[in-house]
């Protein structure tokens, strides 16, 4: 959204162009611009030779007007203005101007032309740079196609933030510039700000970053670094798709993200296809791998698919080495060797169990082929000598492969802290290195010879100049590398003085090699560039010379971190920063920063230190005869450009599809209900241009609030959900659109309902006001006594009798004469100033003011009740069923108070309890039994627990515990149940019983709610005791949870903790039926589930709690189980024990399926941290639990899937089925049986993820399979657990079209079906892998 200031407009320019890959930005410009400077900035931002700038909604040609200034055109403030870009002489009313395009200069001067001055600070700047800084702060108003694609980051580091990123670095402008009218404008008074920086166009370095999954991060740098390697790239070009399994195809899928990096305009392209034809679901994306790790699994999956085709060994001539293992006698010097293949180098940081690192790469290789003495006890047996010797063991170089790589072992095991950790050390690296003092010329092979004598050249120094390493240095750096050490300061400082820029003249011969930094000369390990330490490679000859391209660094610890790569462009000799979705250019610093060290970066892992240090190095080979550059797009092979206008259309199918979306609002409205005090929300999707009454709307029907009280009397208003407070109201803007309305609140607010009783009218509420709790002391009784808390509204600045004319009227008072008196902690209360302000008397949000209407009292006896009074917490208790036959049927004896307490003892008060209606998941009258009646009804000496001490019959009495040893006098005071029929006199709030469309079951019995005001002092058990009356049933047999979000809940268990430490004030409680578990017993919850009724596989109807036993078996158990729910529910009655069966619910969903032979606790884990929720299934037939789908017994082997026919042509889907299938069940055969359409015909696939987040406009789009599939010949279904869900549809039916709005109406439906929270669970750490197709089996479920 761009938050407009008052003197600027937004103009969203509308490119009209067909296939424009930039369709919409939006300019945030000064009204006095003329039209001539406003189309001079709009062409920095297109490439068109000749376009015109028509205004939508007059048809004024802005190309026509070059010298009058918006405001005269028609362009307004505050407002956003529509404008086409036309191609000249487009059809439009007006007759147009076309302009011819004169580009204006390079935007950031070269190198060459400019040394480039970076602008440390504000006083440097100049007027036109502090207003693009500032700039800065103006948020996108549309996102651009591109940044509604991109995922999130797993960068540790990365800024998650809403605001724009920041700018590169500003330099000073070329003095010439043309007098174009398309020319940069010079003009101060013309600055403006494109408000989508981060945009659908690449970055100032023209490559594309690649969108982080959610920890994928290891495997973007790895596809950045082959990307960037010319003869892998233009190989994998090469390669042609036969067309069989496009989705699968691990190849193309790899083939057309190259295609899309090098030619896509977008910041960065996602990498979902690719990962998919790893055969990955979402899950993996949240898995970190390791990257070297990666690297031989994609290697290893490649040659895999490259078999029989031209590619065959692509992966062995790119990266494949030779080395020899070898044995060598000391005493007879034989050796006996076997060759091994490689491909990659891993080199130990540290030599084992050392402290100190090798200070070089060439010191860790020398490492590597140092042998190994066998000597002592550990003596060869050499055959020749015929006895144990002395000898070498070791590797040697035979051949080293094109590209090299280079993996530092940076991760290890503590053996005396147990844990993993990474070693920071320093370990420097050449950009060039010899490596042909690795390798004896003897052991050349002849392929060798021929690559020596292509290569055997001497490698020229390049001539170093440090200011064209990068183009110009980006101020977007990467990750940890932002931010300088000072140790590495200092030595960057101390080699930018070894070396001197050459300054460029023109003239200067090309260059044949990197124009980078020359490492390979002068220096030793210890110098920031080093070269080899102990083996003089510098002066070998050979064709192993090489140059540093690829750089993989780790960013974090050994429990965690980032990577991101640092390559080479061998075209331009520039180094790169890919980093995710960014790409920018980097300097030797930053390369240099990579060694590690002490110079190293901590981040905000915990627990063990972590650093960002080069994790694994690419080097290519310098072999003029190989040496290649990449394909450039006008010269692709056919197949590859046609494969590209796939991907256009594609792209612009998409675009087209988020076109209407991304002007949507994405609202979260909150509802609190005022009796029941439950506070729920729901999130609403309104286009921008919605009128506050429209939202309203829609809100009053997602809230479900027609039984509470009529949309008359419905307002929303800004909200602060952190603080639970209201900021403002909207009077009389109902009509004005809700994008301009939102934006004009502060601090992100959200908006809540409020609802009014009728006769009233809503209060007005200002900017600035605070919410503060009030409650009344009576004084004028016997006792005194307490009610509130009322919400009041009060503002700062304000008079306090100002605040007490707001709560007469709150209040409804007949008189305002009143005294207020506040008590703060430490000290005694005070009464209000009436002349005072409220801020001045300490009154803030959330405080709680006391008043007294019996202003005759002695003003210290008011201030005494309010100390007393400041105690008193206030409780909402939800109370279970406790009627007679419930309670006679579960053995639960009533309350009966001791006979000297009359009913009228009890505390009465002049007050009712509210009426709620059941959750959803209330299916019978007992469902807020925890505790099944089976376990009850053992209790036989239950009956005869004596009930608790007798109840005063004062609201203010002594209470003793149970060991009698307290006589402390607290307050209480609690609301009766009305036990007269639920009604409501016109006007006032329902709290929802009302039976219509939007509510629960009619037949669900409703709860009751008790307020109870209590003395914080008091304890849990004596509150319990206290409760007894009202609940029904001794204390005994209730236990009091809190109720946290998601509806989960947490037994109070504390019973001598005070109200203090258990509660919080206005806290919403709920009272359950139950007792304590004995050993041995476990508490489930039993959920019923018929596949003929389902609707929604992962909302089953709750039944009630039950307690499991121990060893018990599951067919006793489910005979238990089926006598308890047929006196529950009429419904059940029918229930059998031949056509039912017991299973697991797993998470949300049916899983395993429970044998009558089974037992709980042996076979089928019971624990008190993790016992399973478990389903009672109805059954069609006593068949279905005794044969599978080929009407096989069912044994061991058998499975349960759940499936559903899918509808290409409605977008629908079928109701459910359940099918058993066997181990050599086929499965198309089954849903052709089940479905009548024709096995050939039907189309599979398996649901992988919750069902809930799959639209039924994504399905289509999911992987579908058609090959014969048993459990036998499919690892998938083989592998897929009970319950698992598969759908299937008819391939010949076709896709229904949707327009916009039919897709609109789809979302409105999902999303009211729909709003549930997703949660992440970390899971245990597991091998990385990708799954290939065995030759027998092309296609997978």
């Amino acid at each position: 959204m761009v938050y407009l200031d008052e003197n600027k407009a937004v103009c969203r320019i509308l490119d009209q162009h067909p296939n424009t890959t930039q369709k919409r930005l939006s300019f945030l410009v000064s009204p006095t611009l003329t039209a001539k400077e406003f189309i001079q900035q709009v062409s920095t931002q297109y490439s068109y030779e000749k376009f015109d700038l028509v205004l939508e909604y007059n048809k004024i040609n802005l190309n026509e007007h070059l010298d009058e200034k918006l405001t005269n055109l028609g362009i307004e403030l505050k407002k956003r203005n529509i404008i086409n870009l036309n191609p000249p002489n487009s059809s439009i009313k007006s007759t147009t101007v076309s302009t011819t395009i004169i580009k204006s200069h390079t935007i950031v001067p070269k190198t060459d032309d400019i040394q480039p001055k970076m602008i440390g600070n504000d006083a440097e700047m100049t007027e036109k740079q502090q207003n693009v800084k500032q700039g800065i702060a103006i948020e996108t108003e549309i996102s651009s196609d591109d940044d509604l694609a991109l995922g999130a980051s797993a960068s540790p580091t990365e800024n998650t933030s809403n605001s724009p990123p920041a700018l590169p670095a500003l330099f000073d402008s070329p003095a010439n510039v043309s007098s174009s009218i398309y020319d940069k404008p010079t003009s101060s008074t013309g600055t403006f700000r494109r408000c989508n920086d981060f945009s659908s166009s690449k970055a100032s370095s023209s490559y594309v970053g690649l969108v982080n999954q959610a920890m994928t991060c290891y495997l973007n740098s790895l596809l950045q670094a082959l990307f960037m390697t010319p003869e892998f790239r233009n190989a994998l070009y090469n390669w042609e798709f036969d067309g069989t399994g496009e989705s699968k195809s691990i190849p193309f899928q790899l083939q057309k993200l190259f295609a899309n990096l090098q030619t896509s305009n977008k910041v960065a392209v996602e990498t979902t296809d690719l990962t998919k034809s790893f055969g990955w679901d979402s899950t993996e994306a949240w898995h970190q791998h390791d990257i070297q790790e990666l690297c031989r699994v994609m290697f290893d999956a490649l040659e895999q698919k490259f078999k029989n085709t031209k590619q065959a060994d692509l992966i062995n001539n790119l990266y494949e080495g030779k080395m020899i293992d070898y044995v060598k006698c000391l005493e007879c010097e034989t050796e006996k060797s076997r060759e091994d293949t490689f491909l990659d180098i891993p080199l130990p940081v540290r030599p084992f169990g050392s402290t100190n690192a090798y200070e070089s790469v060439e010191e860790a290789l020398k490492a590597f082929v140092q042998p190994e003495t066998l000597d002592g006890n550990n003596q060869y047996f050499c055959e020749k000598c015929n006895k144990k010797c002395d000898a070498h063991k070791g590797l040697k170089f035979k051949k080293f492969p094109y590209i090299l790589t280079l993996h530092l072992k940076r991760f290890d095991f503590d053996y005396q802290t147990l844990h993993r950790i990474k070693l920071n050390d320093k370990v420097t690296f050449p950009q060039q290195i010899n490596l042909n003092g690795f390798v004896e010329s003897k052991g050349n092979s002849s392929m060798d010879q021929t690559a020596a004598a292509n290569a055997n050249v001497t490698v020229p120094k390049p001539n170093i100049d440090i200011v064209s390493i990068g183009s110009v240095e980006s101020a977007v750096k990467s990750d940890d590398c932002s931010t300088t050490d000072s140790v590495l300061d200092e030595e960057a400082s101390q080699y930018n003085q070894n070396f001197k820029s050459t300054s460029h003249n023109g003239t200067s011969e090309p260059q044949d090699d990197d124009e980078g930094i020359d490492m390979s000369v002068n220096g030793d390990c210890k110098s920031l560039m080093s070269t080899s330490t102990s083996i003089d490679s510098s002066n070998a000859t050979g064709p192993y010379f090489y140059e540093l391209f690829a750089i993989m660094i780790h960013s974090g610890s050994a429990s965690g971190g980032h990577y991101y790569a640092y390559i080479k462009d061998f075209e331009s000799g520039n180094w790169y920063s890919f980093n995710d979705q960014t790409v920018s250019s980097i300097t030797q610093e930053d390369i240099s920063r990579s060694f590690g060290g002490s110079g190293a970066f901590k981040s905000y892992y915990s627990g063990f230190s972590s650093s960002t240090n080069a994790y694994m190095l690419m080097y290519r080979q310098q072999d003029p005869a190989r040496n290649c550059h990449v394909i450039k797009e006008e010269n692709f092979p056919p197949h590859i450009k046609k494969l590209i206008e796939k991907i256009k259309n594609s792209e612009e199918t998409d675009r087209l599809k988020r076109e209407r979306e991304s002007e949507m609002l994405k609202l979260k409205i909150y509802f609190k209900n005022p009796l029941t005090r439950i506070k729920t929300d729901a999130k609403v999707f309104a286009i921008s241009d919605s009128t506050l009454k429209e939202v309203v709307e829609d809100a009053y029907s997602r809230l479900k609030l027609k039984s509470i009280a009529p949309i008359e009397r419905c307002r929303l208003v800004a909200y602060d959900n952190p603080s639970d407070s209201i900021e403002r109201s909207f009077e009389g803007m109902e009509d004005e659109k809700i994008g301009d309305i939102m934006y004009k609140l502060q601090n992100r607010l959200e908006l809540i309902v409020e609802v009014r009783d009728e006769n009233t009218e809503f209060e007005v509420y200002h900017v600035g006001g605070i919410t503060t709790k009030v409650y009344q002391i009576h004084l004028d009784g016997p006792s005194i006594d307490i009610d509130g808390p009322f919400e009041v509204r009060a503002y700062e600045q304000k008079p306090v009798s100002e605040f007490k004319l707001a709560i007469t009227k709150k209040l409804n008072l007949q008189k305002n004469k009143m005294l207020l008196a506040t008590k703060r902690y430490g000290e005694k209360a005070s009464v209000l100033n009436d002349d005072a302000t409220v801020s001045s008397q300490l009154i803030y949000g959330g405080t709680k003011v006391f008043m007294t209407l019996d202003i005759e009292c002695d003003e210290e006896k008011f201030k005494t009740a309010v100390e007393d009074m400041d105690n008193i917490v206030t409780l909402y208790f939800a109370l279970p069923n406790s009627k007679k036959e419930t309670l006679e049927k579960l053995s639960i004896p009533s309350y009966e108070p001791p006979s000297s307490l009359t009913s009228s003892g009890i505390d009465t008060v002049d007050s009712v309890a509210f009426n709620i209606p059941c959750s959803s998941e209330c299916n019978s009258e007992d469902s807020s039994l925890s505790d099944s009646d089976r376990t009850l009804v053992d209790d036989s000496n239950l009956s005869a627990m004596q009930v608790s001490p007798s109840l005063p019959t004062s609201s203010r009495h002594f209470m003793s515990d149970p060991n009698g040893n307290d006589d402390t006098a607290y307050f209480f005071k609690a609301t009766l149940p009305n036990h007269s029929s639920s009604t409501h006199s016109n006007g006032s709030i329902d709290s929802g019983n009302e039976n219509d469309d939007d509510t629960s079951d009619a037949s669900c019995e409703s709860q009751k709610i008790l307020k109870v005001l209590a003395d914080r002092r008091m304890s849990v058990n004596k509150l319990k005791i206290k409760l007894q009356p009202y609940v029904k049933i001794p204390m005994e047999y209730f236990k009091i949870f809190h109720v946290f979000a998601a509806q989960t809940e947490n037994e109070c268990t504390q019973l001598s903790a005070s109200l203090n430490t258990a509660f919080k004030d206005e806290e919403r409680l709920v009272i359950e039926l139950g007792r304590a578990l004995r050993k041995g017993e476990f508490k489930v919850k039993l959920y019923y589930l018929n596949v003929a009724e389902m609707t929604d596989i992962e909302k089953l109807p709750l039944i009630c709690e039950y307690i499991l036993r121990e060893s018990a078996e599951v067919g006793q158990t489910k005979r238990e189980i089926l006598a308890h729910i047929r006196g529950l529910d009429s419904k059940y009655e029918k229930l059998t024990f031949e056509k039912t069966r017991l299973r697991k619910k797993s998470w949300k969903s049916p899983a395993q399926i429970f044998t009558d032979d089974q037992k709980f606790g042996d076979d089928i884990i019971l624990t008190v941290s993790a016992s399973p929720d478990i389903i009672i299934q109805e059954l069609p037939n006593e068949e279905a639990n005794l044969y599978d789908a080929d009407g096989e017994p069912v044994n061991d082997e058998t499975k349960s899937l759940f499936v559903r026919q899918f509808y290409p042509s409605k977008l629908e889907l079928a109701k459910w089925d359940e099918i058993m299938i066997g181990k050599f069940t086929e499965l198309k055969s089954i849903l052709s049986k089940i479905s009548g359409i024709d096995a050939e015909n039907i189309q599979y696939t398996k649901l992988t993820r919750s069902f809930v987040n799959t639209s039924v406009m994504q399905i289509d789009g999911l992987p579908w399979y058609e090959k014969q599939a048993t459990m036998e010949d499919n690892h998938t279904l083989s592998g897929a657990p009970d319950g698992s869900v598969y759908l299937y549809k008819d391939k010949t039916e076709p896709l229904k079209r949707l327009t916009t709005e039919e897709r609109l109406e789809i979302s409105k439906k999902e999303n009211a079906i729909t709003s549930t929270t997703s949660t992440y669970s970390p899971r245990r750490e597991r091998g990385l892998k990708i799954y290939l197709d065995s030759p027998k089996k092309q296609d997978d479920s």
